[in-house]
């Protein structure tokens, strides 16, 4: 039986001083869910990118005020000060410095 599938756009996480993060989703299906830790600053950023698609772990960023990144409170708060330090731009840029293994998405 033949289907179809569309790409439809992801659902904004937060928006902080022009920078949009948007949700990324496991195998880039919406209907499988948003993943727990990964997000894009890409809207066309998906499941199988890395940092240079704009698509990252939160867990991989230093988190020197130790933010609950179990929590979305946790989360923003560590965003909103990635985004005031440049760290992530609204070009869809990631900004960090050191290596960053963003090929394992298996821990969600």
């Amino acid at each position: 039986m033949p289907f179809s599938s569309e790409w439809v756009p992801p659902e904004e996480y937060m928006s902080h001083a022009g920078v949009t993060v948007y949700h990324v989703y496991k195998d880039d299906d919406v209907e499988q869910g948003a993943r727990t830790y990964w997000y894009t600053v890409n809207p066309e950023g998906g499941d199988n990118d890395d940092e240079e698609e704009g698509v990252f772990d939160i867990r991989e960023f230093d988190n020197p005020n130790g933010h609950d990144l179990n929590t979305t409170a946790g989360q923003q708060a560590l965003l909103r000060e990635l985004i005031d330090a440049e760290v992530l731009d609204s070009d869809g840029t990631i900004r960090r410095k050191g290596p960053v293994d963003a090929a394992d998405h298996t821990a969600d």
